[in-house]
């Protein structure tokens, strides 16, 4: 019997469909690990892995987050957001925002590299700002540099001048130790007014980023003092990147009360920044006018820590870094913008924390 040619074609189809391997879908559980992987070998290309570099990575790689902030959890992750993001997306998609300027974008890359300086390990190339990346670009310049490093705590900052900027910079180093960070992430809110009398009543703020900013306070806030009086038309930048942004936000509400500084000679940039407050913290601080950005770099973890449903909320000026632009997700009060980081859940992705752009945080210089 002869067979048509419709025939034979269908069935070299069904026997190569039966010889082709079957190909599994990727767990969820499999697809993090994949973007964990993604995520370090970005990391590993950016930076020199000196020693140091390279178990402060291995850290951030096995790090284990708390059971309840794995999948089963995610509805916690986004508590009120939108009825159309009921199923995000685990890579995300791009909002409908518009995407920060060149020139945005580029001061955003200069304080993430203040931000990652203070990470630096030799005191002696923080000094003399020959830091290797860092210390080049946007920072060149940098001069008055001076550290304060309070062992054992989580202080490190680094404070200094930069005359191209007309800028003083006081910048905050995150936590070293990113299992302990994530597992202490819900200590108590406190009341912020007995803190920042400035404070509206009802405020709280995280315990434990309040008292790590007070151990280093009095040097910081002697420093700018005295900068401020020799350069008294330049801008304040206080930056920091994930547990050193928290402390931005607090040191940038203190420095204006304490050194009455005009508004519109401060400026806060924070990289992966945890929620630090109450609803009516981030109201407040949302409702400030001086300039504000916090960044965040595609799935990390930490800006979404700790979660709304334990009682905090975010400030304004949400700026979201996927496929390699930076969305500007404005929002009033203590709203968070449910279209543009929230919308990647679950986001447990702890590698990505360490990246900013092209910037790169941790203990190389």
């Amino acid at each position: 019997m002869q067979l048509s040619p419709l025939l034979l074609a269908l069935l070299v189809l069904v026997a190569t469909a039966h010889a082709s391997p079957v190909t599994r879908s990727l767990t969820q559980d499999e697809q993090l690990q994949q973007a964990r992987d993604q995520a370090a070998a970005q990391v590993q290309a950016a930076v020199p892995m000196t020693p140091e570099m390279q178990a402060f990575l291995d850290k951030y790689k096995n790090t284990q987050i708390p059971s309840d902030m794995t999948p089963t959890a995610s509805n916690q992750l986004v508590s009120g957001k939108q009825p159309a993001l009921a199923a995000p997306s685990l890579w995300g998609s791009a909002p409908s925002r518009p995407t920060v300027s060149t020139q945005g974008v580029s001061l955003m890359n200069t304080f993430a590299r203040y931000s990652a300086a203070a990470y630096c390990v030799n005191l002696f190339n923080l000094a003399d700002w020959t830091c290797g990346a860092n210390c080049q670009g946007g920072t060149a310049g940098t001069n008055d540099v001076t550290s304060v490093w309070k062992e054992p705590s989580a202080f490190k900052s680094l404070m200094a001048v930069n005359d191209n900027l007309k800028a003083i910079i006081v910048s905050f180093r995150g936590s070293l130790e990113p299992q302990n960070f994530v597992a202490d992430i819900r200590l108590n809110l406190v009341d912020g007014p007995s803190r920042l009398p400035n404070l509206p009543s009802g405020a709280k703020v995280h315990a434990g980023f309040w008292d790590t900013w007070a151990i280093g306070k009095s040097e910081v806030v002697s420093y700018v003092k005295s900068a401020r009086s020799r350069y008294p038309t330049y801008k304040v930048f206080v930056t920091g990147h994930s547990l050193g942004g928290a402390m931005a936000v607090l040191a940038a509400l203190d420095l204006r009360r304490t050194l009455s500084i005009p508004d519109s000679q401060l400026a806060v940039y924070t990289y992966g920044e945890p929620r630090v407050g109450n609803p009516t913290f981030a109201n407040y601080v949302s409702n400030q006018s001086f300039e504000i950005s916090r960044f965040v770099h595609e799935d990390d973890v930490v800006p979404h820590i700790p979660l709304r449903s334990w009682g905090y909320a975010h400030h304004r000026g949400e700026n979201y870094e996927i496929n390699s632009k930076v969305y500007q997700c404005t929002t009033t009060g203590s709203n968070e913008a449910d279209d543009c980081s929230n919308s990647r859940v679950p986001t447990i992705n702890i590698v990505s924390h360490l990246m900013a752009m092209d910037v790169v945080f941790g203990p190389w210089c």
